[in-house]
């Protein structure tokens, strides 16, 4: 298959209340194993699901820094915001060379600037 066409792109609003959705007993949710073995997960607008799910998705971009499948992440908040809200171990793995990219959409006069 392509590899390309296994990327996922998502918002992290829709893949926590996909989880927070999916019925107990029934194995994990669908879209978390898109999201956990996707040849490039785009997670578009970290910062904005709802309180709770901090530590689940650090295990979500652990688990694939491990496989080293790319991830490249999108917020609205600043780098420093990021940390305080989920701990300066995710915020770090995101920015890991060759494995994880955050996005800075919104910096004055930035185009596309992975934040390092």
């Amino acid at each position: 298959m392509n590899w390309i066409a296994r990327a996922y792109f998502t918002t992290t609003f829709k893949l926590c209340e996909a989880t927070r959705q999916h019925p107990l007993g029934q194995g994990e949710c669908p879209e978390v194993v898109k999201a956990r073995t996707a040849s490039l997960l785009l997670l578009d607008d970290l910062g904005n699901e709802n309180p709770g799910f901090e530590k689940w998705l650090l295990s979500i971009i652990d688990s694939r820094i491990g496989e080293q499948l790319p991830t490249w992440v999108t917020s609205g908040f600043t780098v420093d915001a990021l940390s305080e809200r989920y701990g300066q171990a995710l915020v770090r793995r995101l920015c890991e060379k060759g494995v994880g990219t955050l996005i800075d959409l919104f910096r004055a006069g930035a185009a596309l600037k992975a934040v390092r």
